[in-house]
C-alpha cells in the first residue's frame, strides 16, 4: 500500500496544450502576412501571452533584445536574408525553435543547429500546436 501510494505521488498528470501554452512567450518569424497572423491569433486563442510577429530578421534582433521568448517559430528565407544567423542567437539564449517552411529545410541547417524541429507549410493548426506544446514541455 505505501508502495503504491508512493508511484502514485511521483507520477506527473499530463498539461494540455494549452496549459502548456500558458504564458508562453512565442516569436514568430514569418513574411507572409496571412501565415503570420493566422499563425498568431492561434497562438493567442491557445493561451499563449504573447506571439510576437517579425517580418524581417533585422526587426527579430530588436525583438530579442528586450524579450526573452520561450520558443520562436521560423522561416527558413526572410527579405532580409537566411534566418539561420537568427536561429543560432536564439539557440544561444535558450530559446526553442521550430522551422516552419515551405520549402525542405537546407542541410546546412542540420548541420548548424542540431536536433531543430521542421515543420513543412501548409501544416494543419492542430498539429503544428502539438508540435509547438511538445517543444515548451522539453
Amino acid at each position: 500500500m505505501c508502495r503504491a501510494f508512493s508511484i502514485a505521488r511521483n507520477q506527473r498528470v499530463a498539461m494540455s496544450d494549452e496549459q502548456v501554452l500558458r504564458d508562453a512567450k512565442i516569436l514568430i518569424v514569418e513574411d507572409e502576412i496571412f501565415i503570420a497572423t493566422a499563425l498568431r491569433e492561434y497562438f493567442l486563442d491557445a493561451g499563449a501571452e504573447l506571439a510576437e510577429l517579425s517580418a524581417t530578421i533585422e526587426h527579430s534582433l530588436e525583438l530579442i533584445e528586450t524579450t526573452q521568448f520561450d520558443l520562436a517559430i521560423l522561416d527558413v528565407m526572410m527579405p532580409d536574408g537566411e534566418v539561420l544567423p537568427l536561429a543560432q542567437k536564439l539557440q544561444n539564449l535558450g530559446t526553442r525553435l521550430l522551422v516552419h517552411s515551405g520549402n525542405m529545410m537546407p542541410n546546412h541547417f542540420n548541420d548548424e543547429l542540431p536536433g531543430v524541429t521542421f515543420v513543412m507549410k501548409p501544416s494543419p493548426p492542430d498539429e503544428l500546436l502539438q508540435i509547438v506544446a511538445a517543444k515548451l514541455r522539453s
